[in-house]
């Protein structure tokens, strides 16, 4: 594992190393005890990267400073038929600056950590994991899927982590089942999650998606979620999206869709409630290019919103939004990429327009730089009060070689009240 070493010695800051510390452990236990023989087959592939964000502005309390570090690893074909393997993908946060945001937030947060094998018919998965075909969850445990053919039976079931501070907590509990069927042009699957908190019912859900081709250039995916209602009964839906894409030729794409959104209701683990409020929204979008250059693009939105008061029950508020650009590639021969975009919204009681341009450039396969503005008047009705934000950016990427690269940005937001200052570095290191 020469590479994960090289980059580990490269980027570590040392001040936190609990991150490296638990993924070579982990590294270690499985290429010690899970690949037998010669281990010159075993695949290593990863990212290592160092992030420090900081901001200041004539409104914050103080200046925030973070540094970030995110490892991700995986190791694949350990055993003889390749179907083992081993992931991790984790961060580790340190404040640098008096004061951080949420001092109740882990500073080391892992996201994936687990070993997984893959047959032709099975599947399983132990540790930090995300189940197969149901990537919504999140589980500390175990998940075993079943593929004879099309179709697949699976399973999970383990502690979910704190939803607040990412730990692992066995007040959090969680199992479910689900089907899968892939064949051709139809995928789709269908699954009941059951999760509880401290021995009693946290939330029962039902997800199901579909993606299907029913004619030639032409694609529908949706997906529903309904919440067992634990109070009154029967199910209650949460969350929907259904859209439908049409290519009539290869230079362009047609979409209409529909979503609708609810805040997801646990019933144990939160201690405070939440409103019914729902958003729905109808949309048509488009993508033609035009030559081998230019792309124009645009999307019309209609959005309501449904809110719970005691005077007036339901209560809708209404939006509309147009978002419409400009793209070109090579913009006169300059080498110099172009995005133009503008974004107009009415909602109920005010009005936002935004405008915004990027301009980029690549120069030797080398360094890249990129130069944004924005520009956003909003004007709002019952106050007669009008507002006007502009923002400057500039970034640059620097390609150093296959395996390392560097980038750093900054922006500046002006408004009539306040202005705030972004900075954000990286160094990356992937092997």
């Amino acid at each position: 594992m020469s590479a994960f070493y090289r980059g580990y010695k490269a980027l570590r800051h040392g001040r936190r190393p609990a991150l490296y510390i638990l993924c070579m452990a982990a590294c270690a236990v499985v290429t010690t005890f899970l690949a037998p023989g010669d281990s010159t087959a075993v695949e290593e592939h990863g990212l290592i990267s160092v992030d420090d964000y900081f901001s200041t502005g004539s409104a914050a309390a103080y200046d925030r400073n973070i540094l970030t570090t995110r490892m991700r690893f995986d190791l694949t074909k350990i055993n003889q038929d390749g179907g083992l393997s081993f992931h991790f993908d984790g961060r580790d946060r340190l404040s640098l600056g008096p004061s951080d945001y949420n001092s109740n937030i882990e500073s080391v947060l892992i996201d994936t950590l687990n070993i997984q094998y893959s047959g032709q018919r099975y599947y399983l998965s132990v540790g930090r994991l995300r189940p197969k075909d149901l990537p919504i969850e999140n589980v500390d445990g175990i998940n075993v899927l079943y593929r004879p053919s099309a179709l697949g039976m699976g399973f999970f079931a383990g502690s979910r982590p704190d939803p607040y501070t990412r730990a692992m907590n066995t007040d959090f509990l969680t199992a479910g089942a689900y089907l899968s069927y892939s064949k051709n042009d139809l995928a789709s699957s269908l699954a009941f999650v059951h999760t509880a908190y401290k021995g009693g019912t946290d939330r029962q859900y039902l997800y199901g998606t579909l993606s299907y081709v029913p004619v030639n250039r032409t694609r529908f995916y949706g997906s529903v979620m309904a919440d067992m209602n634990q109070t009154a009964g029967g199910l209650s839906p949460t969350n929907a999206i259904a859209e439908l894409t049409y290519l009539p030729y290869d230079r362009m794409s047609l979409a209409a869709g529909y979503t609708q959104f609810r805040a997801i209701r646990y019933l144990r683990s939160m201690d405070f409630d939440i409103n019914g409020t729902r958003q729905d929204a109808y949309y048509l979008s488009g993508n033609w290019r035009l030559g081998d250059r230019y792309a124009v693009y645009g999307r019309v939105e209609r959005q309501s919103r449904y809110y719970q008061t005691a005077a007036a029950g339901t209560a809708p508020a209404h939006s509309n939004v147009l978002n419409m650009g400009l793209s070109a590639d090579n913009l006169l021969d300059t080498g110099i990429n172009m995005n133009l975009g503008a974004s107009l919204t009415d909602n109920y009681s005010s009005r936002n327009d935004s405008y915004r341009m990027e301009l980029s450039r690549l120069f030797h396969d080398f360094l890249q730089i990129v130069l944004s503005g924005s520009y956003m008047a909003s004007n709002y009705e019952i106050t007669k009060e009008t507002d006007n934000v502009y923002s400057l950016g500039a970034a640059g990427y620097v390609f150093i070689s296959r395996n390392w690269n560097a980038s750093a940005s900054f922006d500046r937001e002006q408004a009539s009240g306040y202005s705030t200052d972004r900075l954000m570095t990286r160094l990356s290191y992937r092997f």
